[in-house]
């Protein structure tokens, strides 16, 4: 989590240099040479990605591996790295409205007094005041719309790799 909570950080810092295609694909081609380094201790399991799976793990790689983090740093570019994280800490919430619109998961009382709860930490965090409407505005900039833009494809991540989990090797 230490290093998963730089993103923001590193990424503002990479931005001043670079556009937000080259550091999502520095991000992933990092990634990628790590997974290279650790490929003799997981060649020895079956990497096969049966076909019908194919659709659901290429929307997976679009909209997490592509989509999301061109959105994310490109709103990071136009916003703060502070703004960033607590817009991007809005993804669990997202994944748990998604599982109750698409999986029909049901949600008690205690799922939605966490939602709510969860609201309003976003909100307070946000500075957004409803007597000044004018201060809060800056939450609503492009910047952070398009960060917020990536959380839902983050979410479908989630929801489609439970669909996914104990079929398809998590490596793939």
């Amino acid at each position: 989590n230490a290093i998963w909570a730089t993103n923001p950080v590193m990424g503002k810092v990479l931005l001043q240099e670079l556009q937000p295609l080259q550091v999502s694909w520095l991000r992933y081609a990092s990634a990628f040479a790590a997974l290279l380094v650790l490929w003799p201790l997981l060649s020895r399991r079956s990497l096969r990605l049966p076909g019908r799976f194919l659709p659901w793990v290429l929307v997976m790689g679009l909209t997490t591996f592509f989509a999301s983090p061109l959105l994310q740093y490109s709103g990071l570019a136009r916003s703060t790295a502070s703004a960033n994280a607590v817009i991007v800490a809005l993804e669990p919430l997202c994944a748990v409205l998604l599982a109750w619109l698409v999986l029909r998961e049901q949600l008690g009382w205690r799922q939605v007094t966490a939602i709510l709860c969860a609201l309003c930490g976003f909100l307070l965090l946000s500075n957004l005041n409803p007597l000044q409407p004018r201060s809060s505005l800056s939450l609503f900039s492009v910047g952070n719309l398009l960060i917020l833009g990536a959380m839902p494809m983050e979410a479908a991540y989630t929801i489609v790799s439970r669909r996914l989990a104990g079929k398809v090797d998590p490596v793939i």
